[in-house]
């Protein structure tokens, strides 16, 4: 065999073992709702939306704080819908599920409670309801 030919039948033999070998990663099998809600109470749940629910946003800038973690998938003016995100123009939600989705998440929504304060949280909440049309 060429040196050439041996090259090529080495790596597709390296890439059939590689390919062969992985492990498929596990399945979920739960309801997309969000990877916070996976093992939450319904009452720690309710306890999280009451002290966001009771921050205080007059520091926080809602809509800075849209543009840096909401903006990729919901857009300028909330209605991208990338990633099957919500048109927030249309959203009839009122403060407390606005809060809830975006602390706990929803279908393919990122919970979002780990990565911004409550205070953060509850300002975007509030600057949603700007976007409505």
């Amino acid at each position: 065999m060429r040196k050439s030919h041996f090259s090529l039948y080495l790596m597709a033999c390296l890439c059939f073992v590689l390919f062969s070998c992985a492990s498929e990663a596990p399945k979920d099998k739960s309801p997309l709702t969000g990877q916070a809600n996976k093992g939450i109470t319904a009452k720690t749940k309710a306890a999280n939306i009451a002290r966001i629910l009771a921050s205080d946003t007059k520091d926080v800038n809602g809509k800075k704080v849209y543009n840096i973690s909401c903006l990729l998938c919901h857009g300028k003016n909330g209605d991208q819908k990338a990633n099957n995100a919500m048109d927030l123009t249309t959203s009839t939600l009122d403060l407390e599920q606005r809060i809830d989705v975006i602390a706990h998440g929803r279908k393919l929504m990122t919970p979002f409670s780990d990565k911004l304060q409550d205070e953060e949280i509850k300002a975007v909440a509030e600057y949603v309801a700007t976007l409505r049309k």
